[in-house]
């Protein structure tokens, strides 16, 4: 198997992540804290996709090699993967625009 592993690597797995979310939450919450929401809502996932999520973002396997570690097919893993990404996208609006909220209320 020829992969390439590098800390640039996994870092834009990371950043594919965190893209969507990114554009989402418009500037306004800082970088740890949106690390800090993404791991919480990470934590938050149900075990399968948890698992999926980890294994390809931050141990830097392929879908095929996550399927083997699970025992299920490679689309199986994507559906998973696409389950996971939609659920993270969703928390992670959610919790962003009660905290802007928050914020517009103290400035008030």
């Amino acid at each position: 198997m020829n992969r390439l592993h590098t800390p640039a690597t996994a870092q834009r797995r990371r950043d594919t992540l965190l893209d969507p979310i990114l554009a989402s939450v418009h500037g306004k919450i800082l970088s740890g804290q949106l690390s800090a929401m993404l791991a919480e809502a990470i934590d938050r996932l149900p075990e399968q996709e948890r698992l999926v999520v980890t294994l390809y973002h931050f141990e830097e396997l392929v879908t095929g090699e996550i399927a083997n570690v699970l025992g299920v097919t490679e689309l199986r893993v994507l559906q998973v993967y696409q389950e996971a990404a939609f659920r993270l996208r969703k928390r992670l609006i959610v919790t962003s625009r009660r905290l802007n909220q928050e914020a517009d209320c103290g400035l008030s």
